[in-house]
């Protein structure tokens, strides 16, 4: 059975973030990071700084906070509290104060780690979306002898609803999030699928582009990215859908004679 420390790295895995990554955003050592997914707690401060460790890595990450920390005490919990219940001693005022200032300035570290991250998140939400625009198709080439049929018109904006559909072909992980919530983030296991109506726009993730399959309106979409790749505020909205949704191929047939 996996450890608590073994579940918090597969989370991070299959999102495909780096220790680094939240070493910068959260402000928290790798060093630290490192002894949590190793349920090395003896290398962790102790009092609220473990607690508080767990809570910045599930944010981060996209996971539930408060579901991890109670995870973590189940399982580290008598370690935990031992480390939190030291016996009074005449020192204790001077405990008590120093305390008090870690407990602030770990406040101080984490509002500073939370505007960076802020920050960050506004330079990255706009990118790539202009990726996925197909090529411009080249012009038919008629062949002698051959009929060439209607071609289906692109996708239309049209009125009502979107409906996206997510399909894995592998086990991946997926988030969809419109209006500033989450209203999907899980692991898409491989032939699973999740379907999302929204009235305006919806924003995308995906931890390997190559193992999932994007239908909008019930339409194909182009290839979201190659395997292994990581992508993130992928926009799927009406202004943009007919260059997300592929173009129908041309459909011929040869003349009869």
């Amino acid at each position: 059975m996996a450890s608590f420390g073994d579940n918090l790295r597969q989370q991070r895995e299959l999102r495909g973030i780096s220790l680094r990554d939240i070493s910068e955003a959260t402000k928290i050592s790798v060093r630290f990071l490192e002894a949590l997914e190793n349920d090395r707690i003896d290398v962790l401060p102790g009092g609220i700084f473990r607690r508080s460790f767990v809570k910045e890595y599930a944010r981060f990450v996209g996971l539930d906070a408060e579901r991890m920390v109670s995870e973590f005490l189940h399982a580290h919990g008598e370690a935990s509290e031992k480390s939190e219940k030291k016996p009074a001693t005449a020192a204790q005022p001077a405990e008590t104060e120093r305390r008090g200032f870690y407990r602030r300035l770990f406040l101080a570290v984490g509002a500073v780690g939370m505007l960076g991250t802020a920050w960050a998140m506004t330079r990255e939400v706009a990118p790539a979306v202009g990726a996925l625009v197909p090529p411009a198709a080249a012009p038919p080439m008629v062949v002698p002898g051959d009929q060439l049929l209607p071609t289906l018109e692109p996708a239309t904006t049209g009125e009502g609803p979107l409906t996206v559909t997510l399909k894995a072909r592998e086990d991946c992980w997926v988030a969809l999030h419109a209006g500033g919530r989450a209203l999907v983030d899980k692991i898409l296991r491989a032939g699973e699928s999740e379907t999302l109506r929204v009235d305006d726009e919806v924003i995308l993730h995906v931890g390997d582009a190559g193992a999932v399959d994007l239908l909008i309106n019930d339409q194909p979409a182009s290839p979201l990215g190659d395997r292994g790749e990581v992508r993130k505020n992928i926009v799927i909205s009406r202004d943009n859908m007919s260059s997300l949704v592929e173009a129908p191929p041309l459909v011929r047939r040869a003349h009869s004679s």
